[in-house]
Parts: C-alpha cells; structure tokens; sequence
C-alpha cells in the first residue's frame, strides 16, 4: 500500500514540474522569431525610390520571416528629426504567414510634411502564444520630403 501511495506521489510530483516547466517555456522562451530581410521605400511605380513630394506615394517594401503564423495589430507612424510624430494607422489587424514574405503597402505622404528627413515605423503587437503578448519594432524607413 505504501508503495502505491508512494508511485502516484511521484506521479503527482512528475506532472506538476512538466507543468511547470510548460508554463515558463510559454511565458519566458517561447517566441516567433520575426525577422525583417529587407526593409526600402519604393515610388508608385514599384521602384526603389528616396525622396517623395507630401502628398505622393510611398510603398513600404518589406520581406518579413516568422517561424508560425502571426496574428496582430500593427500600427504606422511617421517620425522627424525633431521627434513629431504623425500616426498614419493605428490598430489594423492582419496576420504574417509562417515563412518569408514580400509586404508592398502604399502610404500617402501627409500633405502637411514640410521638406525634411523623416522615418517611417511599423509597430507590431502580437500574441507570441497563450500567456504572452510582444511588441516589435519594425526597421524604419527613412525618407527625404522635397519641395
């Protein structure tokens, strides 16, 4: 009898440090492995292109690699060299597939960016799995504005 009380005590025992275990692995290890292979502003007409009248078009050329499917809001923001900030979207939802892809996405250049150096940012916020959330930062796309 104390044998068997002593088997399902380390059967107990077993299954709780596994359980342990899972759960640090989700909440500290585990990640998707985002990786942004090549990151350019391209003209609309599909060419690798650096200055841009307000109101033009710019596409956001980037090639994004993930281990797993990757679900999430992502948001856009043009920043200047004095640090203003312009939100062009915030909140979409969309999802990166597992693997690498080429994302082209058109943005509008604000009309009311004066001529200068500006960046454009991504910001990712995803959910890596059950207990656990990330924010990342994509590469950011630096631009010219020209009269």
């Amino acid at each position: 009898m104390n044998r068997i009380i002593s088997y399902l005590l380390t059967a107990i025992a077993a299954a709780v440090w596994v359980s342990i275990a899972y759960v640090g692995y989700l909440a500290f290890i585990d990640t998707n492995g985002l990786e942004v292979t090549e990151s350019a502003s391209w003209g609309a007409n599909g060419q690798p292109q650096t200055q841009f009248r307000a109101g033009e078009i710019l596409i956001a050329h980037r090639v994004i690699c993930v281990d797993k499917v990757v679900p999430g809001e992502f948001s856009i923001e043009i920043h200047d060299e004095n640090g203003t900030v312009w939100i062009v979207s915030r909140g979409r939802t969309g999802q990166v597939p597992e693997g690498c892809t080429q994302r082209n996405v058109q943005y509008k250049i604000p009309n009311e960016l004066r001529p200068g150096n500006y960046s454009l940012k991504a910001f990712t916020l995803y959910e890596t799995n059950a207990l656990r959330s990330e924010r990342h930062e994509l590469p950011p796309i630096k631009f010219e504005v020209v009269p």
